[in-house]
């Protein structure tokens, strides 16, 4: 059995806390299905433009990384992320397409 070693901090206190691959994989696993369904739910998408959004995103990779803990965290609070990133990537966009000076 393979574990994970992950340091989540409070405040001035380290936890350490040891997941299987497995577990890992299953939380990550199940927080990406919510993420997809809240996609899907909250901006209208359809579930392949939902996936796409979700695997070409830098918040999956975050989730990914389970030095980030961010698997460890409610779907919901990762969705906030989610859309942090996604309405950064659209005001870029937006810019990019103003006509330069």
């Amino acid at each position: 059995m393979a574990l994970i070693g992950n340091k989540i901090r409070c405040g001035k206190v380290e936890k350490i806390m040891n997941v299987t691959n497995a577990e890992f994989e299953y939380m990550k696993e199940y927080i990406s299905k919510n993420l997809v369904s809240l996609l899907m739910t909250e901006s209208g998408m359809d579930m392949k433009r939902a996936l796409d959004t979700l695997y070409g995103s830098e918040t999956f990779s975050k989730l990914s990384d389970p030095e980030s803990g961010l698997f460890f965290q409610s779907p919901r609070y990762v969705f906030s992320y989610l859309k942090d990133e996604l309405n950064q990537k659209d005001s870029k966009a937006f810019a990019d397409a103003l006509p330069q000076k």
